[in-house]
């Protein structure tokens, strides 16, 4: 599905001398409508036998909605930032500080779907520990972010950039609440830091800027995606087949680079 939603900013900046501060406002966001809304999810089991030697009965769990039969609403949460700016050096130079602190989004019904009794038969439907089969939930962490910068005009027409900054994870040790047992959009919870460095330069009245960026995550005892070691042909507990135990011991470490060039040209002649 798309979803639309709408925000509204409202900042303020005070400068006194070499100093410059600034604060913004970004509220929740507000929804207005979604398009192309549609959610299909099965689940399949046959000739499984139990470690008691028991047969799983086979069954088959199936339903599927489009359009007015979901409500999806997908949240961003209120934010503040401030910003300040040092120049010193004879205005050459510029180090530069934000924050933005993000206020917790509370569990909720991200995909809300109709709840249906004949997804599969009365035996297994009465066993289902949640009955919403479609509906996803989604909830948030309050945190922050913070960047650090430093800008230095080496020349006219000539400016070094480069910056650190942090990407939190919004979702680790979020509290889900009632919804704990709902269907949640997967995704790798670790948390990101982001170096990046770049030159700006002028070229007759035209800007351009070239740079990279280097970013780095890692998180450890993390909730396993799959666990293939000791597999039974069914894990009663996490209700996986032929996996074992899921755990808490992944490790993750991610890297990535990323070039940047960018142009503004101006043909305008004065």
């Amino acid at each position: 599905f798309t979803d639309y939603r709408l925000i509204f900013k409202v900042g303020v900046l005070y400068k006194s001398g070499s100093w410059r501060f600034g604060l913004n406002l970004t509220t929740p966001s507000v929804y207005l409508f979604s398009s192309g809304k549609q959610a299909i999810r099965t689940e399949l089991a046959s000739n499984i036998s139990l470690s008691t030697n028991d047969f799983l009965p086979d069954y088959q769990i199936f339903d599927g909605q489009t359009d007015n039969q979901l409500k999806t609403d997908i949240k961003l949460p209120l934010s503040i930032s401030i910003g300040i700016i040092k120049e010193f050096g004879d205005n050459k130079k510029r180090l530069y500080f934000t924050a933005e602190f993000y206020k917790r989004i509370k569990s909720y019904k991200m995909i809300s779907a109709e709840i249906n009794d004949d997804i599969t038969d009365d035996q297994i439907y009465e066993l289902l520990e949640n009955k919403d089969w479609l509906s996803f939930a989604y909830a948030t962490r309050s945190f922050f972010n913070v960047a650090l910068a430093y800008s230095w005009r080496i020349r006219k027409g000539r400016e070094f950039l480069n910056s650190f900054r942090t990407d939190l994870t919004s979702i680790r040790n979020a509290d889900m609440g009632e919804y704990s047992h709902y269907n949640v959009i997967k995704t790798v919870d670790y948390n990101r830091f982001h170096y990046a460095a770049g030159l700006k330069f002028n070229i007759k009245k035209s800007n351009f800027i070239a740079g990279g960026e280097l970013s780095f995550a890692y998180n450890n005892n993390i909730k396993q995606i799959a666990n293939f070691t000791d597999p039974v042909e069914l894990n009663t507990k996490d209700n996986r087949v032929l996996q074992g135990e899921i755990k808490n011991d992944m490790s993750i470490m991610y890297w990535g680079f990323s070039v940047y060039i960018g142009a503004t040209l101006n043909f305008i002649q004065k």
